[in-house]
């Protein structure tokens, strides 16, 4: 049997702060051959002499990419990372977090059923839930999910998906064939993760794994933090629909099939759901199938 080998992808911005805790909770995994592809994004701290520390410790297992063209911003870096990857799968990692240690089996074994279901040239993304920490490691929710009151079974309906993302990226594993479908990177609105789980999901698949494999750490620092879901903030969200109208324009004609009035529709309702509490609802549906 052939070994598969992974690609982690790291995009570096004045994370010097946490990158060492996070450096070490990734080497630690050794039943996987994995290539840490890191490029620092201009940064100005001691990041980029934290990487090159690592790459003398570390050389069989880091590649640092050129960051010749500067600050190009967290969505170009990831997704450049992406291309430059050869390996078999592909995970995107944050600068300041730690991965719990099955991470990676964990997902590369939902990866190959997936692979055994709808085959190794289809399009396939695996995510997972995530644990919400405080700057210092302290477990403020178990459950990013639960904190958030996400339905992660939106990610079988692109649809759904592109209105209201539940695909967190630092969770992300794609397949090699996933590549094909989420380049070229075309609307520079929407994060790098939303856009390459709608074309997957879109194109191919994606699944999740409804278990936590990182220590989401929260700080003042968040490109996109975690928000504990509330009446207020569900309000806010509901009332501000109308400032995604340019945005939803744009993908509306770039992925077709699909109307402003269905993205609309989609955000407000999933909202709803979450504002009246997504775990009931989730119950009441699975006594419903049992009848």
């Amino acid at each position: 049997m052939i070994e598969r080998t992974t690609a982690i992808c790291l995009s570096v911005y004045n994370g010097g702060l946490f990158l060492r805790e996070q450096l070490d909770s990734i080497l630690q995994h050794d039943e996987t051959p994995i290539k840490l592809i890191i490029r620092d994004d201009g940064s100005g701290d001691i990041s980029f002499k934290i990487l090159n520390q690592y790459k003398e410790r570390y050389e069989d297992k880091i590649e640092l990419a050129s960051n010749s063209s500067g600050n190009i911003g967290c969505q170009q870096s990831f997704m450049s990372l992406i291309w430059k990857s050869t390996q078999d799968y592909i995970m995107l990692s944050d600068q300041d977090d730690v991965w719990k240690p099955d991470k990676i089996s964990m997902t590369i074994k939902k990866m190959s059923e997936m692979e055994i279901e709808h085959g190794s040239e289809t399009p396939l993304l695996v995510f997972t839930d995530l644990t919400v920490t405080d700057i210092r490691l302290d477990i403020l929710d178990k459950s990013f999910w639960h904190f958030q009151k996400i339905d992660p079974t939106i990610c079988y309906n692109w649809k759904k998906l592109l209105a209201q993302n539940v695909v967190t990226g630092c969770t992300i594993m794609i397949n090699k064939a996933a590549k094909r479908v989420i380049f070229p990177f075309a609307l520079d609105s929407m994060l790098h993760d939303h856009w390459i789980a709608v074309n997957i999901a879109k194109h191919g698949y994606v699944d999740f794994i409804n278990d936590q494999t990182v220590f989401y750490r929260q700080h003042s620092h968040n490109l996109d933090g975690a928000k504990k879901y509330g009446p207020l903030y569900a309000f806010k969200k509901i009332v501000k629909i109308y400032k995604n109208a340019l945005f939803y324009w744009r993908a509306m004609n770039y992925f077709g099939n699909v109307s402003m009035v269905e993205l609309f529709y989609y955000k407000a309702t999933t909202n709803i759901k979450r504002l009246i509490d997504i775990d009931k609802i989730s119950t009441l549906h699975r006594r419903r199938r049992r009848y």
